[in-house]
């Protein structure tokens, strides 16, 4: 009889990326994004192919790496990548991530959230979704994230909201409605309320 053991552990570049690219691959998930995002902002195998392919002079292919490298450079100095991995047994079956802006501290971009395909319906996004906010619910956080209106109500299940539901909404720069093509979510700690609370009793006492 085969015994299965849930673990969720820390994402740990050197120790995780190989299986988590690999199961974003098997999966068809975003594998461009997902090695953007893991590998300090780098540019994917896919944009580096077809950026070979394009018929320009030496000079003009450094010219355009420069380019490129410099943009790596300031995402990587603005946010730190963070995930957790859901294992079975040794098997990884999933990983959330998230990045935290370095300069801004009370933002966080949720960014991925991947089940196998084996292994969905079963309740193991909802156990990873629930030990995200347990890790970051004390933290003066606005946790904001992309998503479609297919799985919108999933998301509003753990306490994301539209902006249109958002208390202090009008004082919280960067809240939009779209983001491209799809829907924004947001999510705010309690101790990110307290401080808009607070902030708010300030001005109006100021202007009093």
């Amino acid at each position: 009889m085969t015994t299965f053991q849930m673990n969720i552990v820390n994402y740990n570049k050197t120790s995780h990326y190989n299986m988590v690219y690999s199961l974003a691959v098997k999966n068809k998930f975003y594998e461009d994004d997902i090695y953007a995002n893991l590998n300090d902002f780098s540019f994917p195998p896919s944009v580096i192919k077809k950026y070979s392919t394009i018929n320009a002079t030496k000079s003009k292919k450094n010219k355009m790496m420069h380019v490129l490298n410099k943009h790596t450079k300031e995402l990587n100095d603005e946010w730190s990548v963070n995930g957790l991995l859901l294992f079975n047994n040794t098997e990884i079956i999933g990983f959330l991530f998230y990045n935290l802006d370095k300069i801004n501290l009370s933002l966080c971009e949720f960014t991925f959230l991947l089940i196998d395909e084996e292994n969905q319906r079963k309740g193991y996004g909802s156990l990873l979704m629930k030990h995200f906010i347990e890790k970051i619910i004390e933290k003066p956080l606005l946790i904001r994230l992309k998503t479609n209106e297919k799985e919108k109500m999933w998301y509003k299940k753990f306490g994301f909201q539209e902006k249109n539901e958002i208390i202090f909404k009008d004082d919280i720069e960067g809240l939009t409605d779209k983001k491209n093509e799809y829907e924004m979510l947001y999510l705010l700690t309690q101790s990110f309320i307290d401080i808009m609370v607070l902030m708010k009793m300030l001005v109006n006492k100021r202007g009093s």
